[in-house]
């Protein structure tokens, strides 16, 4: 059963990934409808906080909850869906298919070692294509490695022209200047860098796109918000051991249940994905209150403050 999954799998992926179309399609029907959803989902819960703070309702702390319950299931869904986009996953499937295929060849062959005659031992020009064929991942891989690696330096040199440019330009305006103040009086302090706006306060007014007027590949500004935050890079750093441990046990159980009873490897491998979905929402839910995607605004609490004290003011 898992054979054919993953066989299935990895030519569907790769021989879609090669159009365009197919690609396009994935996303339009697929992927932006349900981003769609969780997008109105947190837009209406965000307005609901945001109208409870501002009238400091005993509602506030409810809907703040239900706002972090929609965000523990969008970013693991989030991140799971750019894990799959991502080249590494493409590594992982063809990984997981050569060693699914050596363990259903390696292990029943030495099983039955000593049924076996003494010409299967040797190697012809049957056994050597296919190990030959082996080397092309990893040609894929240098290959990969070398072209983002020219990209980097094309895009440092790019930005040195640029910043060269703009040297010039501003030295050439500068010249140009007969009277008024000096350069030192006229020179604007540099600004020190703003923090990240707070996603609940960005949602608030927030208008979702909708899928068909939506730009193909094109982040929206909450995506944006999401990519930045630090529990969104800690769910993805969290896939790749989740997806080591999984295939360790899953294969390793499959090692020991082949020639003796049924395997049960699919069971398995979907068991650890489920532990993995409800650990990833665990964390996801504990560290929120302290990222740009979950903590409250501070005007929101000022404004708060100040509505509870000019209460309690009237009512004395």
């Amino acid at each position: 059963m898992l054979s054919y999954f993953i066989l299935v799998i990895s030519y569907g992926w790769k021989v879609g990934s090669l159009f365009d179309f197919a690609c396009s399609a994935y996303r339009r029907w697929v992927r932006y409808p349900v981003e769609w959803i969780f997008e109105c989902l947190l837009a209406c819960t965000a307005r609901k906080v945001s109208l409870a703070y501002q009238q400091n309702s005993v509602n506030r702390l409810g809907w703040l909850i239900v706002y972090r319950l929609v965000v523990t299931l969008w970013v693991p869904y989030c991140a799971i869906f750019e894990t799959l986009a991502s080249f590494s996953m493409s590594l992982w499937i063809s990984c997981l298919g050569l060693i699914f295929g050596t363990i259903q060849i390696a292990v029943p062959r030495q099983q039955n070692q000593s049924t076996l005659e003494s010409e299967e031992d040797v190697w012809g020009f049957g056994q050597l294509i296919p190990l030959i064929l082996l080397i092309q991942p990893f040609s894929v891989v240098w290959e990969h490695l070398i072209i983002a690696r020219s990209a980097k330096e094309q895009e440092i040199e790019h930005a040195e022209d640029v910043t060269h440019e703009k040297s010039a330009n501003a030295t050439a305006s500068l010249a140009l200047i007969t009277s008024g103040p000096s350069i030192q009086e006229t020179s604007v302090p540099v600004q020190s860098q703003r923090p990240p706006q707070p996603l609940l306060q960005h949602l608030a007014d927030y208008k979702p796109i909708k899928p068909s007027k939506r730009i193909n590949r094109e982040p929206t500004s909450i995506e944006q918000i999401l990519t930045g935050s630090r529990v969104f890079h800690a769910i993805v750093l969290l896939t790749q051991p989740a997806l080591l441990v999984a295939t360790i046990v899953t294969f390793k159980l499959d090692t020991l249940m082949i020639g003796t009873t049924g395997t049960f490897n699919w069971a398995i491998f979907c068991y650890m994905f489920v532990n993995y979905v409800a650990l990833a929402w665990l964390v996801t839910f504990c560290f929120i209150p302290w990222s740009t995607i979950g903590k409250i605004p501070p005007d929101w609490q000022t404004s708060c403050n100040r509505i509870g004290g000019q209460v309690e003011d009237g009512l004395g």
